[in-house]
């Protein structure tokens, strides 16, 4: 197989999803990384870390813009319906087309159906545009050892002392996703009331433990999780490190044990955790009106409950 491309859109979680799937093709060779179009903070996070020798991250001419629309128009398509079927060879040819024009490089296009696992016939060129959200390439042993290296460029003394705390305090990393899930009715808002049944499950004591809430929103994640608060002997409530995405994401793997959300941000953190012993809870379902992406959840974790009355609430 030639030198395979992955495009990366969304945030640091959707970022490494993508990046996951990408080094689980390239076997024996380097992964491109494609960056063109990442000039907003957001959408350069994965550009924050020092990346391992088999990425490399390129920008390649124009390749933002289709991805662009494949993003809005297909993206989150679950079901192959008939506006999919006549648009994805048109796209592709185009894709490949004006890549070509660009870059002087020949690639054929893979897109997922779906935000998650997606059987495919792998093309030899292949241009990867998606979410894959999933964890059945990040569970490679080779992926995982190369993704577990990500150290942020910029390693600041907040940081340094965070990191020292979280890692003598046996602390509860808590992650409420708040900011533009407030807009997304189809991935749900979690409750405290899963956040409180996940601490019991991971530690009937978790009240006596020290526990680290990290969220988007401090403010509001402070009236949601009163009673949490309240009731823990220690909290301590993170919104940024140095203002830097990488670095905040860098201390929450730091944590003994973790309560994510429903959120690439937190589930790569608990992932990619710094001690593998500790325990993860997750929340099941993943989104409440959607379908969750297929093996979203590794085995090993422990699941809560997350969307009562959802349609794909746990049976």
């Amino acid at each position: 197989m030639r030198t395979p491309i992955i495009g990366l859109s969304g945030g640091l979680g959707n970022q490494l999803f993508q990046i996951a799937r990408g080094l689980a093709l390239a076997d024996n060779v380097i992964l491109d990384v494609d960056t063109s179009g990442k000039q907003t903070r957001k959408s350069s996070d994965v550009l924050e870390f020092k990346l391992p020798p088999q990425i490399n991250a390129s920008g390649f001419k124009r390749a933002s813009v289709l991805r662009s629309i494949y993003n809005g128009c297909l993206g989150r398509s679950t079901k192959k319906d008939l506006f999919s079927s006549l648009i994805s060879p048109c796209y592709r040819f185009s894709f490949k087309l004006l890549f070509y024009v660009f870059n002087k490089r020949v690639v054929s296009v893979l897109q997922t159906r779906g935000i998650g696992f997606h059987e495919s016939t792998i093309p030899r060129r292949p241009y990867l545009i998606g979410y894959f959200q999933t964890c059945t390439w990040a569970e490679s042993a080779r992926v995982f050892n190369i993704l577990f290296q990500l150290t942020p460029k910029r390693v600041s003394a907040e940081l340094q002392t965070a990191i020292k705390a979280i890692s003598t305090m046996r602390a509860i990393a808590l992650h409420i996703r708040l900011g533009d899930y407030l807009q997304e009715k189809d991935f749900g808002n979690l409750q405290e009331s899963y956040y409180q049944k996940a601490l019991e499950k991971i530690d009937k004591d978790w009240i006596n433990r020290s526990i680290w809430i990290f969220s988007d929103d401090i403010q509001l994640a402070k009236e949601r999780l009163a009673n949490i608060a309240r009731r823990a002997k220690s909290v301590t409530w993170v919104e940024s490190i140095d203002n830097s995405t990488a670095q905040t994401w860098f201390l929450m793997r730091h944590a003994s044990d973790f309560v994510i959300a429903n959120s690439t941000f937190s589930w790569w953190a608990a992932f990619l955790r710094m001690d593998q012993q500790g325990i993860v809870c997750a929340p099941y379902p993943w989104f409440r009106e959607i379908e969750s992406p297929v093996n979203i959840t590794p085995k090993s974790w422990m699941q809560e409950q997350s969307f009562p009355g959802s349609i794909f609430q746990v049976s």
